[in-house]
């Protein structure tokens, strides 16, 4: 019979105890803070690339934009460190990610995040994500051959929510409390990527609407129009009711306003003109100045709000033409996409060319699926539609 020295029990239990307490600790550690982390992820991707790779770490996905800033910057500053690898300069990718418009924190393609990588001459684009899993984050780090598209590293560790996380979600939380108040129009989604050189109908336009029409040619200084996303939908009325001698400078300019594709800009236009004279004639007819005429936030008509839109830092909105806003039925909401309202009705900038009651008659398109069709209506104060801004764009 085989003895068992005293050594080998010593051993045994020392191994047992190990596997003990590697299945009661946390992935790779609960003690391990954010920048624990990032160094970690760092050197395993110095590890496993060979000497002067060129690469560049451009995006990781989260719900805080501080949060993924923090991180590419410290990985940054440790892949520099490590004097192993050559890491692309930041400004040059900042530029890039704005020509594409891409976040820093956004859910980004791996075609886009490729395609930068091309840009900038990498081999290899480091991006990941910092994920929420209650007062634990898992933070994923991955290294993928701009070539191939293949995963050639990918680092993966939990980190505890400790102080420096919060302070950094509670200044992501307060600067997007600061834009909340400071503007009434929500932000704009990413755009979608170009297929070549062309959108097409249902992509997502660059200020964030729907591409409901492709003209095919950059004739004007436009090809496609989109119609702004539901979120800036809102129900107006039309146009304040004639004052003074509005009726007169409208019967002047009433030729300039057109139905067909491509009017609706200078439709637009042509309303502002007369709701200008008529807040003029207003004012003057109750001696004050124009400045002091009432003023509603969002603007209280249709041409006034869209004209007031700035979603995104896009400002050039415009009420569409009737032969625009048909083109939106068909090519949108007929198809399920722009989520315009069932059975709603919208306004165009297009009139009928006659006044009712001292009323500018404008044409209206009702979304009535099989029975969609266009009307005339008096734009009186009181009567109050659907109005879906538009955006032409090359």
């Amino acid at each position: 019979m085989k003895i068992i020295r005293p050594v080998y029990i010593i051993l045994a239990w020392m191994f047992l105890l190990a596997c003990i307490s590697c299945k009661s600790t946390p992935e790779q550690g609960s003690g391990r803070t954010l920048d624990d982390a990032i160094i970690e992820a760092a050197l395993q991707i110095e590890g496993e690339l060979k000497e002067n790779t060129a690469i560049a770490v451009i995006n990781i996905r989260t719900e805080f934009e501080s949060v993924a800033d923090f991180i590419i910057d410290e990985l940054n500053g440790a892949l520099i460190r490590g004097k192993k690898l050559v890491v692309t300069e930041r400004r040059n990718l900042a530029q890039h990610r704005s020509e594409m418009n891409l976040q820093l924190s956004g859910d980004v393609s791996e075609e886009s995040l490729q395609a930068i990588g091309k840009m900038v001459g990498a081999e290899y684009i480091i991006s990941g994500s910092f994920t929420s899993m209650g007062q634990v984050y898992l933070l994923r780090i991955q290294a993928v051959n701009v070539s191939s598209a293949r995963i050639e590293t990918q680092y993966s560790a939990s980190v505890p929510l400790d102080e420096r996380i919060e302070f950094l979600i509670n200044r992501d939380k307060a600067a997007q409390d600061d834009t909340d108040e400071d503007s009434f129009f929500p932000v704009a989604r990413e755009p979608t990527t170009r297929r070549g050189s062309t959108y097409r109908i249902g992509d997502w336009g660059p200020a964030g609407g729907i591409v409901f029409y492709d003209k095919g040619n950059d004739s004007d200084g436009w090809r496609y129009l989109e119609a702004a996303p539901k979120e800036l939908e809102i129900k107006l009325p039309w146009f304040v009711e004639i004052w003074g001698e509005t009726e007169n400078d409208f019967n002047n300019i009433k030729a300039s306003f057109g139905r067909a594709i491509g009017t609706g800009k200078t439709n637009t236009e042509n309303v502002l003109r007369l709701f200008r004279l008529s807040s003029q004639r207003y004012a003057d007819e109750r001696g004050i100045s124009i400045d002091d005429v009432p003023k509603q936030d969002p603007p209280g008509f249709a041409v006034l709000y869209c004209e007031s839109i700035d979603y995104d830092g896009f400002t050039d909105w415009y009420l569409p033409s009737i032969d625009e806003l048909e083109l939106m039925e068909k090519n949108l909401w007929k198809n399920g996409l722009g989520d315009f309202v069932n059975y709603g009705n919208y306004w165009s900038s297009s009139i009928s060319g006659e006044t009712d009651s001292s009323r500018i008659v404008v044409w209206v398109y009702d979304f009535f699926g099989d029975m969609a069709r266009r009307r005339g209506a008096p734009a009186g104060s009181f009567t109050s539609f659907n109005v879906r801004p538009i955006r032409a764009f090359r």
